[in-house]
């Protein structure tokens, strides 16, 4: 009874399991079904709305098996615990029934979930190849169009065909004209009342409140904005929002209301969509370029331009705009139509060459604006002529295609160069915009710095230095965006960057160890919590804690320092932890690391570690007055790699560690601090000893920093050469009083020696003259000698 009840209570979460992995299958068989939907749906000529759609299909199916494979994973992770505390069985000896009914399960239960991983992961797999596949026939379709060749206006054959399409052509064009406006005329009485509302708005929106809404926008960033750079790109970025959104709530709010009145008929549909796309890209262009521009206002410009150069590309932007309105709108009424190819072909060849002339002028304004201003200026950017000449070509080679019948050529060649003018344009707002408000919210001096300093004791400079690094940071994304975006016509760019950097959210795969941006922020987060946790309790350790000790100076920075050394290691173990390396991994990790060192930085190993022993035992602690060789001074900070020590002259002697610990240094404020006077005279040997030794006592009595004890001693050295030579000691609170108590007592001794006539004195010295040799033949000199 007892092996059925545990064999009933090991089945239930079997059962659940079976159930678990039922769904993962079929969501593993739903996303294969999607896959070879979509392959069976990919063909070369698909449009880029359709290639689009399988796109994202089939990132849905790739998503929803890699969730599976996730899901099933941690399922096979607790199936391999369960077998862990299964044991393994002993040979020879027979297992209970339950227990071996249960390994079975898990045995069974674990294959298949493996097999299911697997095929899960194949799926990923395909569901990645065949969207390589989809952006390499969108890169296979733009060459298709480029090199395709139709019938060349300047050729008798396209006017043939096109004398014999216009009948045709003006029918549909009347068709659909004759459609639209008895959908107009029919409904108009039901939406009068509302379109004129709406056109009142569209009025209200074009002029007085859109300068409203810009001179109020410039007078709050004045008011509340920093004086900064971030006044003039904050109001940039205003002045697009303001001048792209009122024309597109204007067309917009019409559309609707006319689609709501019946006005609009559905083949006009398609035309309405392309009169609000117009809209919003020919304002949104016409605005961009006023905001870099700013042709009145020269103190708010954002461009590096001259008043002249941004008046004449002001004009020129707006009639880039007007024309890709037209274009768009005209787009859309010839696919509407069902236009002929030779209409087609002919309203292509015209928009072109109106895009490529209105190029061609631009060019020329510049050329002719930056030939006036050369006789001015010596500075010449070789950058905007390379551009100058890029541009040139692209406007020859658009012309040579037209005449050469490359109309396709000639499409994707215009889209391309506005493609670039949009992006390039919008990445250096952006770029701009990005930059002012990091820098200037992440700075010493703005309210966001100060409440740092104040509230986290950081460095002034640490703030402008992560504003620095933050505007890089942001830059480089918006950068890499816009690369993105310039190859979006080619079937790649953002969704390929999305696609990219969905692999990377779910981790990189290094040998057994996954990083993923989860765990990556994990531990940056653990990071940041711990350095702010060692230094808050280092703080508090040296401003709260060891104050109240009876340590000295020196102990309390050797236990600081160990401390934050101490901290740092546990914060930087804590976050490689967090990144799921474990702690064997760690250890090797740290093996690898000191054999590197051992090799590598052996010097600089040896003075960290000749650091940590000088804050443990102190032989040599702050506040010390040591010599090393011929320099002597006070021992300012321990590092750990050197030593700063402050000689007598005020400069800074930086010993590296290891010199204090393998060699010798003398160490006057080690153990006993207090300093000794030592003074040597000699005196002619006829004077009174005693008298002249009562008088050094007398002087070391009389001067009020020798100590009394120990007592000052008076010897006589030796008697040489007819003088007695005196050798005397006195001792003084510190070894740093010595040199001045030394002065002030040889001071007196000198004055009461010459009041009393006593000669004092050195050694006498011999002194001995040796001739030069003498010549062949003559006799050698005697010596001189002088004493």
């Amino acid at each position: 009874m007892l092996g059925l009840f545990c064999i009933g209570l090991s089945s239930a979460p079997l059962q659940a399991q079976e159930a678990s992995e039922a769904r993962y299958l079929a969501l593993i068989q739903t996303a294969v079904n999607d896959l070879r939907a979509v392959e069976a749906a990919h063909t070369p000529d698909l449009s880029e709305e359709e290639r689009t759609q399988l796109r994202q299909r089939l990132n849905t199916a790739r998503s929803s098996a890699q969730d599976a494979v996730a899901a099933m994973q941690k399922e096979l992770d607790l199936l391999v615990e369960r077998e862990a505390q299964l044991g393994t069985p002993t040979e020879g000896e027979a297992e209970a029934p339950d227990i071996l009914a249960q390994r079975r399960a898990l045995a069974r239960d674990r294959a298949l979930l493996d097999s299911a991983i697997k095929r899960g992961r194949l799926v990923v797999v395909e569901a990645e190849q065949l969207s390589d596949r989809l952006r390499a026939s969108r890169a296979e379709q733009i060459s298709s169009q480029a090199s395709e060749r139709v019938t060349s206006l300047v050729s008798p054959q396209f006017w043939r065909a096109f004398s014999g399409q216009i009948n045709g052509d003006m029918r549909r064009i009347s068709r659909l004209a004759e459609v639209g406006g008895e959908a107009f005329k029919g409904n108009w009485r039901q939406g009068a009342g509302w379109l004129s509302g709406c056109l009142l708005l569209t009025i209200a929106l074009a002029w007085p409140v859109r300068k409203g809404l810009k001179s109020a926008g410039q007078k709050v960033l004045i008011r509340v904005a920093p004086p900064t750079r971030i006044r003039r790109s904050l109001y940039a970025v205003w002045r697009v929002c303001v001048e792209t959104v009122l024309p597109l709530i204007s067309i917009g709010v019409i559309v609707h209301v006319m689609r709501l009145s019946g006005m609009i008929h559905v083949r006009w549909e398609p035309i309405m969509l392309a009169l609000i796309a117009g809209v919003l890209i020919s304002s949104f262009i016409i605005s961009l370029s006023g905001a870099l521009l700013m042709r009145n206002q020269a103190s708010w410009r954002l461009l590096p331009v001259s008043d002249e150069l941004a008046s004449a590309l002001r004009r020129w932007t707006w009639a880039l705009g007007g024309l890709i309105f037209v274009m768009t709108l005209l787009q859309a009424v010839l696919t509407a139509m069902s236009a002929s190819l030779p209409l087609r072909t002919l309203m292509d060849v015209l928009m072109v060459a109106a895009l490529m002339s209105l190029f061609a002028a631009v060019l020329l304004s510049l050329t002719r604006i930056r030939a006036a201003s050369a006789p001015t200026t010596d500075k010449r950017s070789p950058g905007i002529g390379a551009v100058s000449i890029g541009a040139w070509l692209i406007v020859v080679a658009g012309f040579l295609a037209i005449l050469l019948g490359y109309v396709g050529f000639s499409l994707i060649l215009m889209r391309l160069l506005l493609w670039a003018i949009i992006v390039v344009s919008t990445l250096y707002l952006l770029w701009v915009v990005a930059d002012d408000i990091l820098t200037t919210v992440f700075c010493a001096t703005s309210r966001t710095g100060q409440g740092m300093v104040s509230l986290f004791g950081v460095r002034p400079t640490l703030i402008d230095q992560v504003g620095v690094v933050l505007s890089g940071v942001v830059r480089l994304s918006l950068l890499l965006l816009a690369v993105a975006a310039l190859l979006f016509p080619f079937g790649t760019g953002i969704s390929s960057i999305f696609d990219q950097l969905a692999r990377l959210a779910r981790g990189i795969t290094i040998g057994e160890m996954t990083l993923s941006p989860g765990a990556l922020a994990r531990a940056l987060i653990v990071l940041t919590a711990g350095i702010v946790a060692v230094r808050m309790f280092q703080s508090w350790l040296d401003q709260r804690y060891l104050p109240k000790t009876e340590l000295d100076t020196g102990a309390r920075n050797s236990i600081s320092l160990i401390t934050r050394y101490a901290g740092f290691l546990i914060v930087g173990l804590w976050a490689m932890a967090s990144l799921g390396i474990g702690v064997e991994r760690i250890a090797l990790l740290l093996s690898a690391l000191s054999v590197g060192i051992g090799f590598g930085l052996q010097a600089i190993t040896q003075n960290f570690v000749s650091g940590l022993i000088l804050l443990a035992e102190r032989p040599v602690k702050i506040g010390d007055l040591v010599r090393i060789g011929n320099d002597e001074g006070d021992v300012r900070r321990i590092n750990v790699r050197s030593t700063e020590i402050v000689l007598g002259d005020h400069s800074t002697l930086i010993v590296p560690n290891s010199e204090l610990i393998t060699k010798s240094v003398l160490n006057k404020t080690h153990l006993n601090p207090l300093g000794r006077i030592q003074i040597e005279f000699s005196v002619p040997i006829g004077v009174n000893v005693a008298e002249v030794r009562d008088i050094v006592l007398s002087v070391f009595a009389d001067e009020a920093q020798v100590l009394e004890t120990p007592e000052p001693v008076v010897f006589i050295d030796r008697i040489a050469d007819g003088r007695v030579m005196f050798n005397s000691f006195g001792h003084v609170a510190h070894p740093r009083n010595a040199y001045g108590a030394r002065s002030a007592v040889l001071l007196d001794l000198l004055q009461r020696f010459h009041a009393n006539n006593i000669e004092i004195g050195t050694v006498p010295q011999k002194m001995e003259l040796l001739p030069v040799a003498p010549a062949s033949g003559a006799s050698p000199e005697a010596p001189l000698t002088q004493t």
